[in-house]
């Protein structure tokens, strides 16, 4: 009985310091104010964490949503101009022939490339290279489908490409260069026998009359010829095109394959197709 009393009499003795050991620590109030002050700054630190987090996500989401906003309206111009409807265009997407199975093998070459330095090289019949497949980049949409046969000859081809895309443009080059001369004379700041060149000559009632040739035309029709052969320059508008040579590689035969299984998807996102 007494050992028993004293292996538990020093548990009573202990307990009681345990509690007398905590107590001070609860009691003391700058021990409490300095746990508050490190839960608040420990608080503080989450919040500016969490802010420095919202405010570097914050430009990404809203340039997400630009993006995918921007895509929703050009998918909407592009559906107006070819005369489809949202219903049409999801029907043909779940068409596999006419969906794009690898977004990287849909691309264009922009006009400025083919109706330009190296026009001759990429509408000749000489084989595609890396060069040629470089003029390309992936899109989403493109104005053109160009189908052309290698028979034709490239100068000919040239020449329809020039007037199905920058006839419009020189017409309008022309008759602009043309009024702003008009209006110079009118202020008196071109003299209009600057560029008088003689005249036409005719005769009536045995005399011989003369009629000045204003030959400031020839600016007129000088612009609407430069503007009808490298109108694609002027950055109006970018016409893209699919052109085989270009937008289908044509070294490396598995992607070859690939793209050529692709061209129902060339053509469902094309506006025009030009047959030359």
């Amino acid at each position: 009985m007494i050992a028993s009393g004293q292996s538990g009499a020093p548990s009573n003795r202990d307990e009681p310091q345990r509690v007398s050991q905590a107590t001070p620590a609860a009691a003391d109030p700058e021990a409490a104010t300095d746990g508050l002050a490190m839960e608040h700054v420990m608080s503080g630190f989450g919040q500016s964490g969490a802010l420095r987090s919202r405010s570097v996500w914050s430009p990404a989401l809203s340039h997400m949503s630009s993006v995918r906003s921007n895509r929703s309206k050009e998918r909407a111009r592009f559906l107006k101009r070819v005369g489809r409807t949202e219903t049409e265009e999801s029907l043909l997407e779940m068409d596999w022939s006419l969906a794009v199975h690898d977004a990287e093998l849909l691309r264009a070459v922009p006009a400025s490339a083919i109706i330009g330095c190296v026009s001759h090289t990429v509408m000749s019949s000489s084989p595609g290279c890396e060069a040629t497949f470089a003029l390309s980049r992936p899109v989403m949409r493109m104005h053109y489908f160009v189908s052309h046969s290698w028979q034709t000859p490239a100068w000919l081809k040239l020449v329809c490409l020039m007037y199905e895309m920058n006839a419009g443009r020189a017409v309008v080059a022309a008759l602009a260069t043309q009024i702003v001369i008009v209006v110079l004379q009118t202020a008196g700041l071109w003299d209009p026998h600057f560029l008088s060149q003689g005249g036409l000559h005719y005769v009536d009632d045995q005399r011989i009359h003369v009629v000045p040739f204003e030959a400031h035309w020839l600016i007129s029709c000088s612009v609407f010829f430069l503007v009808l052969c490298w109108g694609q320059v002027i950055p109006v508008r970018e016409s893209l095109c699919f052109l085989d040579k270009c937008c289908i590689n044509q070294t490396d035969s598995i992607k070859k394959a690939a793209g050529i299984k692709q061209l129902g998807a060339f053509l469902r996102n094309s506006e025009n197709l030009l047959v030359l």
